[in-house]
Formats: structure tokens, C-alpha cells, sequence
């Protein structure tokens, strides 16, 4: 199962940011089966996760803001953004890869 999403690298006005997010049934859905609402909250988990499992020596360059629908990761680097939406990408194709970022969230992140 691939969860739609969208996930780009956007420029701001002091650096840089990736937004992520969806509102498509099967990824609202795919996160209410494991008692997830699917909101930026719940990105903000699985994102989180994913940097901790990924690229832990980054984990001080990113800032996670999560809001309501969606989440921004913002970082002075465009291409350390780019790296973790390739990242991102590589585990939405793959429900197992979800599963464990899911598995190794952060319960204060995840809603």
C-alpha cells in the first residue's frame, strides 16, 4: 500500500521547509486503524521517527511545527530537507517501513 501524501521543499524567508501532509481517505484511514487521527500531529511522530531512525546526526539542525492538517520541518539546509523527503517518500511506499516509524514514535508527537 502506498499512502498518498504530499511532501515538497518550499523556500521561507529564513531558511527552508518541508511540508507534509494528506487528506486522502486511505492515508486518513491507514492511520485510524492504529488509533492515529492522520493530522500534523501524527506526522509530527512518524517524521520525528523517522529522523531518529534515519539521520540522527541531523536531529538538531531540523525544527518539527505541527499543525493542524499538515507538518512543516524547517531547516537552514535545502539539501538536508531534500534528503529527508526522499527518505519520507521511500517509507509511505512501504507499509512496513510506516509501521516501524509508527512502532518507534515518540507517544508525546504522535496523535
Amino acid at each position: 500500500m502506498v499512502l498518498e501524501i504530499y511532501a515538497h521543499v518550499i523556500q521561507l524567508s529564513d531558511g527552508y521547509g518541508l511540508q507534509i501532509g494528506s487528506q486522502q481517505m486511505g492515508t486518513v484511514e491507514f492511520f485510524q486503524s492504529r488509533d492515529l487521527h492522520g493530522n500534523g500531529h501524527t506526522w509530527a511522530g512518524v517524521v520525528e521517527s523517522i529522523i531518529r531512525l534515519e539521520l540522527p546526526g541531523f536531529y538538531d539542525l531540523l525544527q518539527i511545527s505541527p499543525e493542524a492538517d499538515d507538518l512543516l520541518v524547517t531547516c537552514k539546509d535545502r539539501e538536508t530537507l531534500e534528503r529527508l523527503e526522499e527518505i519520507v517518500w521511500r517509507y509511505v511506499a512501504d507499509e512496513a517501513m510506516m509501521a516501524r516509524a509508527i512502532e518507534n514514535g515518540d507517544p508525546d508527537w504522535l496523535d
